[in-house]
């Protein structure tokens, strides 16, 4: 019979005795309730690894497996609404093709016209030179809601020799063919960017 009431148990409680001396002489063999009664003013650290996790009879208490009382309560949030472009009836040009035509000296001037055709618009123009050595380029085309602008500028011929260019007002002659899939816009807008500076050539209604 072991004289150690917690050893006698029968149960792994850790309990580790160590020699410490008290006031009074108390030694490892006190009796619990006399030790703990030691305790109060020098003695609490022998102890507790004994006392950590026992009940009130030195056996160790499990943690308990019963859930919390009440009911945590779902939260729910609506996403912010999304927006999305409406597209317009026309939905753009699918192919563009420009060229130049004849260049020559004349009166420098601007000048453009529009046709419509089943699915594409044909725009024939003239655009004003410094001299023989400007040529021009298709500079944009731009979409929007039911009007089509349509960009035209002049530029430098890359590789002349501005010597060799008759030194007058250069009618320059071009042609732009827009094909459209589905309706085609209700207005054509053309731009010249010309020796005369930003000009309207151009403004025509299907």
């Amino acid at each position: 019979m072991s004289s150690h009431p917690e050893l006698a148990l029968g149960k792994t409680t850790a309990c580790v005795w160590t020699t410490v001396l008290f006031p009074g002489g108390v030694t490892p063999t006190m009796k619990r309730r006399d030790l703990l009664s030691g305790l109060g003013t020098v003695g609490a650290l022998s102890l507790a690894g004994c006392l950590g996790g026992a009940g009130s009879n030195g056996v160790e208490t499990p943690p308990s497996d019963t859930p919390t009382s009440g009911t945590p309560t779902p939260t729910t949030s609506t996403p912010p609404p999304t927006t999305s472009a409406v597209p317009t009836e026309m939905p753009g040009p699918v192919e563009t093709t420009f060229a130049v035509g004849k260049r020559s000296c004349g009166s420098g001037e601007d000048d453009a016209s529009v046709s419509f055709a089943d699915d594409a618009v044909e725009i024939s123009g003239t655009i004003g030179g410094r001299d023989t050595c400007d040529t021009a380029e298709l500079a944009r085309v731009h979409a929007s809601d039911d009007t089509l602008t349509v960009r035209v500028r002049t530029v430098r011929e890359e590789g002349t020799d501005t010597l060799a260019c008759a030194q007058c007002l250069t009618d320059i002659e071009y042609a732009v063919t827009i094909r459209f899939e589905g309706v085609l816009p209700g207005t054509i807008e053309v731009i010249h960017e010309s020796r005369n500076g930003i000009v309207t050539a151009a403004r025509a209604e299907r």
